[in-house]
């Protein structure tokens, strides 16, 4: 009942408020206006790791050190923009303030990265907060179902939270590293899908990707890929 009349009200204020921007609150009729849209630093724009797509501004190093630190078991992580000034902004408003529509404005961007993955479920990382719960809202299941109605992939819950922990985004860099350890559980005793695509809202330092990644390996998945909407740049880490 309660998403029934929650999908009433969002058709209702679609019809006769028509949509002004996120960021800026321009009245242009997008949830995100060219003018802000164009101030987004996309990760294709720069340099970066091809297996975490960890942003490098400056000078590229020999080796990743997010994957020196991690050595991720993930294939690849694929992501569309940096989490720093206007995409930070965007992930704020998704992930604080319920503007999960937004995402549908990277639709088109989304499909194209993902169309060169071959993958056959797409499983969204569980919310750190019951409060995100509790509202209905958890910004990784909206992200999970643009890319499986763009790319007509299944949506699998493969994955719960096995213990309360602070969210990342409130933890320093080093905390960041060990709060996912041992947070996660696979849902059943044998995973029957062979190529799973992890999708989160934000990559920080990918240690929930790598946690997650590693219990589905544990659980029989033959290659795990991973997305996340914004990725954080180097010197943010």
């Amino acid at each position: 009942m309660k998403n029934i009349f929650y999908i009433f009200k969002e058709t209702f204020l679609e019809i006769f408020l028509p949509p002004i921007c996120v960021i800026c609150e321009s009245k242009e009729g997008k949830m995100l206006c060219e003018a802000c849209f164009r101030k987004i630093k996309f990760v294709d724009e720069f340099q970066k790791c091809p297996r975490c797509s960890l942003v490098f501004y400056d000078s590229v190093p020999e080796k990743c050190p997010n994957c020196e630190r991690l050595s991720p078991k993930f294939s690849k992580l694929v992501s569309i923009f940096v989490y720093e000034e206007y995409g930070e902004k965007l992930i704020r408003k998704i992930k604080f303030e319920n503007k999960l529509k937004v995402v549908e404005e990277f639709s088109d961007m989304i499909k194209s990265k993902l169309e060169e993955i071959d993958f056959d479920i797409v499983v969204p990382i569980p919310s750190y907060t019951r409060k995100w719960i509790k509202k209905g809202y958890i910004p990784s299941v909206k992200i999970a179902k643009v890319i499986s109605e763009n790319l007509r992939k299944p949506i699998v819950p493969l994955i719960r939270k096995s213990k309360e922990i602070p969210s990342q985004l409130e933890l320093s860099s080093e905390e960041r590293l060990k709060n996912p350890k041992d947070a996660f559980e696979v849902i059943g005793s044998k995973i029957n899908y062979r190529r799973i695509l992890l999708v989160d809202d934000v990559a920080t330092t990918t240690a929930t990707l790598c946690e997650c990644t590693r219990i589905l390996l544990e659980k029989g998945a033959d290659e795990v890929f991973c997305f996340s909407l914004a990725r954080t740049p180097l010197k943010t880490l």
